[in-house]
């Protein structure tokens, strides 16, 4: 017989309310020695919550979903935080995942890309059987920004697994495979970039900058130069990294004075 699949973990706090309230009206009848009725009178306001706390952690989701969205396009991203943690219908009574998996949205746009990477594993891991693409995109983005090169390799390759039509994902998945400098990894890698038909001026940015990367790293400063210098924009992370490996890389001069 087959196992069964994994359930979403589900909200705690509303699955420890049923509990909470017959140990409660159990003391104060047995112990203080109320009436029931007043005993059960004294306990309704956690029986009102358990019935109420997923339309209470729906609505709250749905106003921090919205907000969220207007204070990105309004480009207020440091406000997210403060605002997930006035979101408290959807921190206490939400599904696990989906609480967590918008935690790492707000910590990833805020620059903490560890705690992100923290928070899209628990959405992840209580999401059961059903963990989403989005939540492992999320990972995957926050371990690379984090330079945790082989969990973002893994997270990005189980996000092409499922949808191949992304070449952002494509064209970080080669960034780490260079950056973690397995030989494998670079033929991987390689053919990638090779295989990535950029149809935007941000994914040719990015397609230029991977080259100019492999060209540092393989002592062709002066290409890889060059190229930083006509470059406008781009993937700041890699970016750093070209100008880290043209600092450490040696120029083809260098190598034929070794020789």
């Amino acid at each position: 017989m087959a196992p069964r699949p994994a359930e979403p973990a589900p909200p705690i706090l509303r699955n420890v309310l049923v509990p909470i309230s017959l140990v409660t009206t159990f003391a104060l009848v047995y112990w203080v020695r109320i009436p029931l009725a007043l005993a059960v009178l004294a306990v309704s306001p956690l029986i009102a919550l358990f019935v109420l706390a997923p339309s209470w952690a729906s609505s709250s989701m749905r106003a921090f979903d919205r907000d969220a969205l207007r204070l990105r396009a309004a480009g207020r991203a440091s406000e997210l935080r403060a605002r997930f943690d006035r979101a408290i219908g959807m921190r206490l009574f939400a599904a696990p995942s989906s609480s967590a998996e918008r935690l790492g949205g707000v910590l990833r746009e805020t620059g903490d890309h560890q705690g992100a990477r923290r928070a899209y594993q628990r959405a992840i891991e209580t999401a059961g059987a059903t963990p989403t693409l989005p939540m492992f995109l999320g990972l995957a983005h926050a371990a690379y920004a984090a330079r945790e090169d082989a969990e973002a390799i893994g997270a990005y390759r189980r996000v092409l697994a499922t949808d191949e039509s992304l070449p952002r994902v494509r064209a970080r998945l080669a960034h780490s495979l260079l950056r973690r400098g397995a030989p494998a990894d670079a033929a991987d890698a390689h053919e990638l970039l090779d295989a990535l038909r950029p149809t935007s001026d941000a994914e040719r940015t990015e397609l230029a900058l991977l080259r100019a990367y492999v060209d540092a790293r393989k002592g062709r400063t002066s290409a890889a130069r060059t190229a930083l210098r006509e470059i406008e924009g781009g993937d700041a992370t890699l970016r750093d990294d070209v100008e880290s490996a043209l600092s450490t890389s040696p120029t083809k001069t260098e190598k034929k004075k070794r020789r």
